[in-house]
């Protein structure tokens, strides 16, 4: 189990029928962070991370699933290869510039024009600042959510919630949805430009 696991299964798809499956001959360099997930009856499930440059593609996955003899019984993936890079005119916003706008959006989603509350909230963000990855969105990944037709560098804010994403050139929101659910209604997503999107109670992963 763990380092062997993910040995097999890097094994397993750099078979060169299976890389011809997936379009990528380099599954080593293009997915990471591996989790293993063990399941009753000794099978595991290894699930990989989708990367591009060193830049995490977000909502990406492609998970191999092992039975309790070592063997590949299945394979399962939301994969991005080879995306379009974004080669932008000018030099990318600091993480630190792009918090402060999601923090700023955040704070007068949250508070409207109630100044009290917009301080305090962002007094709170300054003493516990919130945690950002820069990421690539994939309009394959986003169809529908994203109006560019390549992928865009971002940087991601998880909030209490909600989750941020702004754009890591012009420090725009890109895309937001609430962390929160109802039974009646789901996730309430936004995208700037569109209309707010409702995903079932039970899939998040309609978001991605």
């Amino acid at each position: 189990p763990g380092a062997d696991d993910v040995e097999r299964a890097y094994s397993f798809l750099s078979l060169p029928q299976v890389a011809r499956l997936w379009g990528d001959e380099a599954p080593r360099a293009h997915l990471k962070e591996p989790r293993v997930r063990q399941s009753e009856g000794g099978s595991r499930q290894i699930t990989f991370r989708e990367f591009m440059a060193g830049i995490p593609i977000d909502g990406s996955y492609l998970t191999v699933q092992l039975d309790s003899h070592d063997r590949v019984v299945g394979a399962l993936a939301r994969f991005v290869h080879f995306p379009r890079l974004p080669a932008p005119a000018v030099i990318p916003i600091s993480l630190g510039v792009a918090r402060a706008a999601a923090e700023a959006h955040v704070a007068g989603a949250d508070c409207g024009g109630d100044a009290v509350c917009r301080t305090a909230l962002l007094d709170s963000f300054a003493a516990t600042p919130t945690p950002g990855e820069e990421v690539l969105l994939s309009p394959l990944i986003y169809e529908g959510w994203t109006t560019s037709r390549a992928e865009v560098l971002a940087f991601r804010f998880d909030f209490a919630r909600r989750t941020v994403f702004i754009d890591a050139v012009s420090a725009l929101v890109l895309l937001e949805w609430s962390s929160e659910r109802s039974v009646s209604f789901g996730y309430q997503v936004w995208a700037p430009g569109g209309s707010d999107a409702k995903c079932s109670y039970h899939d998040k992963t309609c978001l991605l």
